[in-house]
């Protein structure tokens, strides 16, 4: 039997995902210096934000993934992130 998933429910997947997925990225990058690995880990965001637009809940999706962790000034010049938020 099927059963069904709440599109709310999809959205805070989806957003809990991609807000994890920037952390770690943030991590290695910021912290372990190895932008190799986090760009790894940014690729890993685009089959979940196809996804989300394919759903048409992207932008849902990036609003709700701020609230998780506010990734975007993330890679931009000057930028340096709270890092007590980075820490495993």
């Amino acid at each position: 039997m099927f059963g069904l998933i709440k599109k709310k429910k999809v959205i805070k997947m989806l957003a809990t995902e991609i807000a994890g997925l920037q952390k770690n990225a943030d991590y290695w990058y910021y912290i372990r210096k190895d932008q190799e690995y986090s760009s790894w880990l940014l690729e890993q965001v685009m089959p979940l934000k196809k996804l989300a637009t394919d759903l048409g809940v992207c932008k849902t999706v990036y609003e709700e993934a701020y609230k998780v962790y506010d990734f975007r000034n993330s890679g931009k010049y000057g930028y340096r992130p709270n890092y007590t938020k980075l820490s495993k």
